[in-house]
């Protein structure tokens, strides 16, 4: 049910705002090189262990690269563990996710004053979700974070995760060559 959400969210959302169509795919001749010059931007909802070939890394590395978007959804981070380039332009890699669906999770808001986070008026929320945590290649000086989670939260910071710096981003964004990746 999580992707056919994820997919009708983002088609309201561009209905709504008249800032974009969406086409959905679950074809992996989608990703070749010639059909993603239509596109500006790329979104991954719920993906995990794409199996790529090499044709279509390097086209999707040249179309971010080259000014496109990439848009990474829960999962997506699940994708390149064995691609270090496709790792590095997401930004992260999925290392378990110790806050598990059946928990109620706080989220700080650690960019509030980006278009993205502008919403939230710089205040926390609550989510009740499964909340990922990255390795390598994730860093903040690669990742420009702007939700994580609020381990002063008895429940959340209850919850213990497998870093050792405690920084567990929830959402970001990058530069990627050209491109932007969220």
């Amino acid at each position: 049910g999580g992707i056919a959400g994820g997919n009708k969210a983002i088609e309201l959302m561009g209905a709504r705002t008249g800032a974009f169509t969406a086409d959905f795919s679950r074809d992996y001749e989608t990703l070749e090189p010639a059909n993603l010059a239509k596109y500006d931007a790329l979104v991954l909802n719920n993906t995990t262990k794409l199996k790529l070939s090499d044709a279509q890394k390097e086209g999707l590395l040249a179309f971010v690269r080259g000014g496109k978007g990439l848009v990474g959804i829960h999962a997506a981070t699940d994708n390149f563990d064995n691609w270090p380039d496709g790792a590095k332009m997401l930004g992260g890699v999925f290392a378990g996710h110790p806050w598990g669906g059946g928990g109620t999770w706080a989220v700080k808001v650690e960019e509030p004053d980006h278009a993205l986070t502008k919403a939230f008026g710089g205040k926390g929320f609550k989510l009740k979700d499964e909340i990922y945590q990255f390795k390598e290649p994730y860093s903040r000086a690669n990742c420009r974070v702007l939700l994580g989670l609020d381990l002063s939260d008895p429940a959340t910071g209850g919850q213990k995760g497998g870093r050792q710096d405690n920084d567990y981003a929830v959402s970001w964004v990058r530069k990627e060559g050209g491109g932007r990746v969220f």
